[in-house]
């Protein structure tokens, strides 16, 4: 068993507060004997052992109160081979590879693509119904878990995943997906999940290792493997696609345009900052509006300070990353 906020565990010690107001307020009475009453005695003692009885019942559900609430509070999970204790049917093992490679640092609007990640990974715990269990684990070169076993309670996997941050590693998928399944050898449910989050960014890999990776999978037969990729935003390649120069010779002093054509890959319009530079010194800077896989032209005009070779380039702003 374990618990999502274990640090309310020490509410516990409030279980003795109705326990010492009990023996506090507990106050010996003198024995007066009446001679009227005395044949009346056998019947006030049953009456002290029942009211005795009913005291001690009622402290007992005080106690059992505060433990139940304080045991609310710190949400309790159950797992393991304790998870029986609890049934709601076959359920589903879900093992969550979230991407924490270097790649995943790249700043988006909504922070960085490991936020994005993270969200995914609650969106993907928040679809599991009650008789599943859920472990989470980060990787770059190997899988790494957060907790060593399955739980069923999803919020556990929030709380793990909140404040950690992406590395500088490398990303190796296949070793990844190794250590995922060695992971799912614990799980408790019969039909099993992967879910493989990140940017899924191209990587090498061994033909071997995924052959042998492929085998272990289809001989389980109980297994299988999502990929959910995130991103800040689809790919656009812009590019400078051609320069032309003057077809002459140039005297020193004279002037002719240097024209320059810019294209972009995208579906949305795009706009394009695009520099001129000649002999290391920015000569020329404009603005192009691209269209959906469109191009645009610009002709700057250069003028040749003096006779003699003349190096120069046509530039596109960098991209963020």
């Amino acid at each position: 068993m374990q618990f999502l906020h274990p640090a309310f565990l020490l509410g516990l010690l409030a279980a003795g507060i109705p326990i010492l107001l009990h023996f506090l307020q507990r106050r010996r009475r003198p024995d007066l004997a009446f001679a009227p009453l005395r044949f009346l005695r056998p019947t006030q003692e049953k009456q002290m052992r029942r009211i005795n009885l009913r005291r001690l019942l009622l402290l007992a559900l005080r106690v059992l109160a505060v433990v139940c609430v304080v045991l609310a509070l710190a949400r309790p999970t159950l797992t393991g081979h304790l998870a029986w204790l609890a049934p709601a049917g076959q359920g589903v093992s879900a093992l969550l590879l979230v991407d924490d490679s270097a790649s995943m640092r790249a700043q988006t609007a909504g922070g960085t693509l490991f936020d994005a990640a993270r969200r995914e990974a609650a969106q993907v715990a928040a679809g599991l119904d009650g008789a599943d269990e859920v472990c989470v684990a980060l990787f770059s070169d190997a899988a790494r878990p957060l907790f060593g076993e399955f739980v069923r309670d999803p919020g556990l996997v929030l709380a793990e995943l909140e404040g950690r941050e992406a590395g500088f590693a490398a990303t190796d998928y296949l070793s990844a997906l190794e250590d995922g399944l060695d992971l799912l050898e614990r799980a408790g449910r019969t039909h099993r999940e992967i879910y493989v989050i990140g940017d899924l960014q191209r990587a090498e890999a061994d033909s071997t290792q995924r052959a042998a990776l492929a085998r272990r999978v289809a001989e389980d037969g109980r297994i299988q493997i999502f990929f959910r990729q995130v991103s800040s935003e689809p790919f656009v390649n812009r590019r400078v696609e051609d320069v032309q120069r003057p077809a002459s010779l140039l005297r020193a002093g004279e002037t002719a345009p240097i024209t320059v054509t810019a294209a972009q890959d995208g579906e949305e319009p795009l706009a394009v900052p695009l520099f001129l530079e000649v002999g290391g010194t920015a000569v020329g800077e404009t603005e192009l509006r691209l269209g959906p896989a469109g191009r645009a032209r610009h002709a700057f005009p250069l003028t040749l300070p003096e006779e003699g070779d003349l190096a120069g380039r046509a530039r596109l702003r960098p991209d963020r990353y």
